[in-house]
């Protein structure tokens, strides 16, 4: 996608690269990396049931609405690559953590 290019839907500019860390993922491109994102979602509710938060506990933590949390562990989004570090250290692991396989 270019300075100028028409973009005709929404969908366009899902596909658009995100830098999460050190990772650039999309949300509606490659497979492996829709994947990643995908992961992060599962993670975390692991992660804060392990953790014994409920999801309002770790929104305060992290300085989030309850809403936000609800939103990353159903995967209609993901914590800002900014609130990476805080999120994991709320959760007491760390980035890398967050985006390894849930069991």
């Amino acid at each position: 996608m270019e300075v100028g290019d028409n973009i005709s839907t929404g969908r366009d500019l899902l596909s658009l690269p995100l830098t999460v860390g050190r990772e650039n993922v999309t949300c509606c491109g490659v497979a492996g990396k829709r994947k990643k994102l995908r992961g992060i979602h599962a993670r975390i509710a692991q992660l804060r049931n392990e953790a014994g938060l409920s999801q309002r506990a770790l929104a305060l933590k992290c300085g989030v609405d309850e809403t936000a949390v609800s939103h990353w562990e159903n995967g209609m989004s993901a914590p800002k690559g900014s609130r990476l570090p805080v999120v994991a250290d709320a959760l007491g692991v760390t980035i890398d953590a967050l985006f390894q396989e849930a069991a």
